[in-house]
């Protein structure tokens, strides 16, 4: 009797399979997630250059002007990518989905 209890909170290898080709598809569907990665990056990048400049330049100089800009250029650079995903955000969940279909 145990091992029925056992067996019958055991999810399926075919469950498992195919719960892990959905989530392929889903993520292989997500054609901004390349483009999403380089902004970050070149976020990061941008962000730190930015910060490095305002500790290294003294006050009133032009590098801390320039680095002040770089910092604002980079905000813009994240504000672009939260932009690209922000559709995706906003839609619901399969679950929610489901749910209202249910119903």
């Amino acid at each position: 009797m145990a091992e029925t209890l056992q067996t019958a909170h055991t999810p399926k290898p075919d469950f498992i399979q195919s719960e892990r080709q959905r989530l392929e598809a889903k993520r292989k569907q997500d054609k901004t997630l390349f483009v999403r990665n380089i902004l970050n990056s070149i976020f990061i990048i941008l962000a730190i250059v930015a910060m490095v400049g305002v500790l290294v330049s003294k006050a009133g100089t032009t590098a801390l002007y320039v680095s002040y800009g770089i910092g604002i250029v980079s905000i813009l650079v994240k504000m672009g990518e939260v932009m690209i995903r922000m559709p995706r955000m906003l839609r619901k969940t399969e679950y929610e989905q489901r749910k209202e279909n249910k119903q």
